[in-house]
């Protein structure tokens, strides 16, 4: 899914020869997100290539991909702490975030003893008609 990011973290520079970019953001001293999509111009291989990253993006994958990704560079660079510390943010903000309906759902059970019983497909009773 993510072939470029892997080199998020280097210090070179890339030449900015893309189709289309979407780039999240959140400024200094600012508490939203800030979203920059760039696209090289209205042709269908450009419009293409955004449809692509969008369809990216809303995968359920993709934060688990980026954050893979993320991990590893940071361990690469010796930076474990960090990575456990975005671990732990990403897990509070995801327990804050849900609704507190959605997570008794997944701790409660699923099925009562009545809908666990099983009744044959065709009656007895059906039978003898």
């Amino acid at each position: 899914m993510f072939k470029k990011i892997k080199n998020f973290f280097s210090k070179e520079k890339h030449e900015d020869n893309h189709l289309a970019r979407i780039s999240f953001c959140i400024n200094k001293g600012e508490d939203a997100t800030a979203l920059d999509i760039v696209i090289e111009d209205y042709s269908d291989e450009t419009l293409e290539a955004l449809a692509k990253i969008l369809f990216t993006i809303q995968s359920p994958t993709c934060m688990l991909e980026a954050l893979n990704i993320v991990i590893e560079n940071l361990r690469e660079n010796k930076q474990d702490q960090a990575a456990i510390a975005l671990c732990m943010k990403l897990g509070n903000d995801f327990l804050t975030a849900t609704p507190q309906s959605f997570i008794e759902g997944l701790t409660s059970p699923t099925q009562t003893n009545e809908s666990k019983k099983e009744e044959p497909c065709i009656k007895p009773s059906d039978m003898l008609q």
